[in-house]
């Protein structure tokens, strides 16, 4: 699936803002999305090729969350995260079963997992917190 969905442009925007830079653009597939804030911010310098979260010049620490693409009850991946591990970007996690179907949980940030917050075969809703990734 490719695109920009809600999640990623929040936390471009969230880094955007804590950094101090002017603008910030997103580019997935045909998704496109740009943003420019009060004048006086640092500008980064725009490529034609925008990469799929803002980057700065300096590592960032930023937490996120994995979340539950539905409702229904949480299983682990066949071999579980825990605190310490290291996720990337399209890993699968674990899989939420609703009405038979199984429904995975993926990696949209990669990073070291800080906090796991569901045991497998927990009753989970759509959007709830997973585990913590800290980027």
């Amino acid at each position: 699936m490719s695109g920009l969905d809600a999640d990623t442009v929040r936390h471009a925007l969230q880094v955007a803002r804590s950094r101090g830079f002017r603008r910030v653009s997103l580019q997935s597939g045909d998704d496109r999305f740009a943003a420019t804030f009060e004048a006086g911010a640092q500008e980064v310098d725009e490529e034609e090729e925008a990469p799929a979260v803002a980057e700065s010049r300096e590592p960032v620490e930023a937490e996120t969350e994995l979340t539950s693409p539905v409702v229904g009850y949480f299983r682990s991946a066949k071999e579980p995260i825990s605190v310490g591990d290291k996720v990337t970007v399209g890993q699968v996690v674990g899989e939420v079963v609703a009405l038979g179907i199984s429904n995975d949980v993926t990696s949209r940030f990669e990073g070291e997992v800080t906090e796991v917050l569901v045991e497998s075969g927990q009753a989970v809703e759509f959007g709830q917190a997973i585990a913590r990734v800290k980027a």
